[in-house]
Protein backbone atom coordinates (compact mmCIF):
# COMPACT_ATOMS: atom_id res chain seq x y z
CA UNK A 1 0.00 0.00 0.00
CA UNK A 2 2.61 2.36 0.90
CA UNK A 3 4.26 1.99 -2.47
CA UNK A 4 1.64 3.18 -4.21
CA UNK A 5 0.98 6.84 -3.37
CA UNK A 6 4.83 6.87 -3.76
CA UNK A 7 5.11 5.98 -6.97
CA UNK A 8 2.16 8.51 -7.76
CA UNK A 9 4.04 11.29 -6.36
CA UNK A 10 6.53 10.71 -9.37
CA UNK A 11 4.73 10.81 -12.15
CA UNK A 12 4.18 14.00 -13.66
CA UNK A 13 0.81 15.53 -12.84
CA UNK A 14 -1.65 14.13 -15.42
CA UNK A 15 -5.49 14.66 -16.39
CA UNK A 16 -7.14 11.17 -15.63
CA UNK A 17 -7.72 8.83 -18.50
CA UNK A 18 -11.49 8.53 -19.79
CA UNK A 19 -12.42 4.82 -19.95
CA UNK A 20 -11.02 2.97 -22.24
CA UNK A 21 -8.12 5.39 -23.42
CA UNK A 22 -5.09 3.78 -23.57
CA UNK A 23 -2.15 5.49 -21.86
CA UNK A 24 -0.30 6.82 -25.07
CA UNK A 25 -3.90 9.11 -25.72
CA UNK A 26 -3.89 10.39 -22.50
CA UNK A 27 -0.20 11.80 -22.78
CA UNK A 28 -0.59 12.82 -25.93
CA UNK A 29 -3.83 15.01 -24.46
CA UNK A 30 -2.19 16.27 -21.39
CA UNK A 31 0.50 17.27 -23.45
CA UNK A 32 -1.64 19.21 -26.18
CA UNK A 33 -3.15 21.03 -23.07
CA UNK A 34 -0.07 21.97 -21.53
CA UNK A 35 1.24 23.51 -24.52
CA UNK A 36 -2.02 25.21 -25.08
CA UNK A 37 -2.10 26.38 -21.10
CA UNK A 38 1.42 27.93 -21.42
CA UNK A 39 1.51 29.60 -25.38
CA UNK A 40 -0.26 32.66 -24.71
CA UNK A 41 2.50 32.87 -21.50
CA UNK A 42 5.21 32.38 -24.26
CA UNK A 43 3.83 35.02 -26.44
CA UNK A 44 3.56 37.52 -23.83
CA UNK A 45 7.12 37.32 -22.47
CA UNK A 46 8.45 37.31 -26.27
CA UNK A 47 6.70 40.78 -26.36
CA UNK A 48 7.79 42.02 -23.30
CA UNK A 49 11.43 40.92 -24.19
CA UNK A 50 10.96 42.39 -27.96
CA UNK A 51 10.07 45.70 -25.75
CA UNK A 52 12.94 45.61 -23.65
CA UNK A 53 15.17 45.33 -26.89
CA UNK A 54 13.28 47.96 -28.71
CA UNK A 55 13.73 50.07 -25.87
CA UNK A 56 17.39 48.83 -24.83
CA UNK A 57 18.19 50.28 -28.87
CA UNK A 58 16.67 53.73 -28.54
CA UNK A 59 18.97 55.64 -26.24
CA UNK A 60 18.03 57.90 -23.34
CA UNK A 61 13.82 57.35 -24.35
CA UNK A 62 12.37 58.39 -21.53
CA UNK A 63 14.87 60.04 -19.37
CA UNK A 64 15.32 63.48 -18.42
CA UNK A 65 18.08 65.84 -20.77
CA UNK A 66 19.80 67.93 -18.32
CA UNK A 67 19.88 71.83 -19.14
CA UNK A 68 22.97 73.47 -20.94
CA UNK A 69 25.41 74.73 -19.28
CA UNK A 70 24.68 78.23 -18.47
CA UNK A 71 26.41 81.19 -21.03
CA UNK A 72 29.56 82.52 -19.53
CA UNK A 73 28.95 86.34 -20.47
CA UNK A 74 32.75 87.56 -22.07
CA UNK A 75 33.69 89.80 -24.12
CA UNK A 76 33.81 86.14 -26.48
CA UNK A 77 30.50 85.57 -26.08
CA UNK A 78 29.53 88.92 -26.60
CA UNK A 79 31.30 89.43 -29.88
CA UNK A 80 31.16 85.73 -31.35
CA UNK A 81 28.42 85.38 -34.17
CA UNK A 82 26.97 82.20 -33.13
CA UNK A 83 25.97 83.83 -29.44
CA UNK A 84 21.78 83.30 -29.34
CA UNK A 85 19.96 86.90 -29.98
CA UNK A 86 18.36 86.69 -26.95
CA UNK A 87 21.75 86.13 -25.01
CA UNK A 88 22.91 89.39 -27.04
CA UNK A 89 20.11 91.71 -25.41
CA UNK A 90 20.79 90.45 -22.16
CA UNK A 91 24.00 90.80 -22.68
CA UNK A 92 23.25 94.44 -23.41
CA UNK A 93 20.83 95.23 -20.86
CA UNK A 94 22.94 93.97 -18.06
CA UNK A 95 26.44 94.28 -18.51
CA UNK A 96 27.28 97.73 -19.54
CA UNK A 97 31.45 96.94 -20.05
CA UNK A 98 30.38 94.01 -22.63
CA UNK A 99 28.05 96.28 -24.93
CA UNK A 100 31.22 97.25 -26.89
CA UNK A 101 31.69 93.49 -27.92
CA UNK A 102 28.02 93.33 -29.06
CA UNK A 103 28.21 96.39 -31.11
CA UNK A 104 31.42 94.50 -33.12
CA UNK A 105 29.70 91.48 -33.56
CA UNK A 106 27.96 90.76 -36.63
CA UNK A 107 24.91 88.90 -35.64
CA UNK A 108 23.86 92.02 -34.18
CA UNK A 109 20.74 93.67 -35.67
CA UNK A 110 19.99 97.46 -36.20
CA UNK A 111 17.45 97.16 -32.90
CA UNK A 112 20.22 96.21 -30.60
CA UNK A 113 22.80 98.67 -32.01
CA UNK A 114 20.50 100.91 -31.44
CA UNK A 115 19.57 100.20 -27.79
CA UNK A 116 23.36 100.06 -27.11
CA UNK A 117 23.92 103.64 -28.91
CA UNK A 118 20.91 104.90 -26.67
CA UNK A 119 22.05 103.30 -23.80
CA UNK A 120 25.91 104.20 -23.64
CA UNK A 121 28.65 102.52 -21.84
CA UNK A 122 32.79 102.31 -21.51
CA UNK A 123 33.73 102.26 -24.83
CA UNK A 124 30.08 102.06 -27.06
CA UNK A 125 30.77 105.18 -28.69
CA UNK A 126 34.23 104.40 -30.13
CA UNK A 127 32.85 100.65 -30.97
CA UNK A 128 30.22 102.59 -33.03
CA UNK A 129 32.82 104.91 -34.82
CA UNK A 130 34.77 102.04 -35.94
CA UNK A 131 31.93 99.85 -37.18
CA UNK A 132 30.22 102.74 -38.89
CA UNK A 133 33.76 103.79 -40.43
CA UNK A 134 34.13 99.94 -41.38
CA UNK A 135 30.48 100.11 -43.07
CA UNK A 136 31.65 103.21 -45.14
CA UNK A 137 35.03 102.13 -46.36
CA UNK A 138 32.97 98.64 -47.44
CA UNK A 139 30.24 100.62 -49.11
CA UNK A 140 32.64 103.59 -50.82
CA UNK A 141 35.38 100.20 -51.86
CA UNK A 142 31.96 98.35 -53.89
CA UNK A 143 30.99 101.34 -55.50
CA UNK A 144 34.05 101.92 -56.63
CA UNK A 145 34.41 98.52 -57.97
CA UNK A 146 31.00 99.11 -60.09
CA UNK A 147 32.73 102.18 -61.56
CA UNK A 148 35.53 100.57 -62.72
Amino acid sequence: MDALPHARARRPCMPARRAGMPLRAARRRHAASRTASQAPRRRSSAKRLASTLHTAHTPNKGLLHPPPPPLALTPQSASDPNTPMDALWHIARTMPPLRKWVVVNRAADANLLEYISQQGGPGVRQALELVLESLELQRSSMQRMRTS
